[in-house]
C-alpha cells in the first residue's frame, strides 16, 4: 500500500510515514515505562495528532491535500495504527511471538490501505 501510495502521490506517501513515524516514537516512547497498556498508544495517537496539526499549517502541508482534508485523514491514520498491532499480533502463531520485522511495520498494516484508499478518493472526487 505504501508503494502503491507513492505511485499515487509522494507527498501522501511521505505524509502518511511522519504521521506513523511519530505514532511509533509516541508509543515506543512512552509504552516501553509504561505500567499499563493504554498509555503508550495514547501517546502516539496524541504525537500523531501533533504531526497532523504541523502538516495542516499551509507551508507543511503537502500539495495532494486541502487543509481540511490532512486532519480527517491524520485522526484516521492515528486510530488505524493501533488497530494495525492489534492485527499483526492476531496474525502470529502467539501474540509475544518474536517477529521484529513485523513489529517494525505493524501500524502500517490498516493504516496504510486505509489512507490508499481515502488518497484514491480524494483525488477522484
Amino acid at each position: 500500500s505504501v508503494v502503491l501510495l507513492h505511485r499515487v502521490d509522494v507527498g501522501a506517501a511521505i505524509a502518511l510515514f511522519l504521521v506513523v513515524s511519530a505514532y511509533e516514537f509516541g508509543d515506543f516512547l512512552v509504552g516501553s515505562g509504561a505500567s499499563n497498556r493504554v498509555e503508550g498508544p495514547v501517546a502516539g495517537i496524541l504525537a500523531a495528532v501533533a504531526v497532523t496539526v504541523l502538516m495542516s499549517v499551509d507551508l507543511f502541508a503537502p500539495e495532494a491535500f486541502e487543509s481540511s482534508s490532512i486532519w480527517m485523514f491524520g485522526v484516521v491514520a492515528a486510530l488505524l495504527c493501533p488497530v494495525g498491532q492489534v492485527a499483526a499480533s492476531a496474525i502470529l502463531p502467539r501474540a509475544g511471538a518474536p517477529a521484529r520485522a513485523l513489529r517494525r511495520l505493524d501500524s502500517y498494516l490498516v493504516a496504510a490501505p486505509v489512507w490508499l484508499v481515502m488518497m484514491w478518493a480524494e483525488l477522484h472526487l
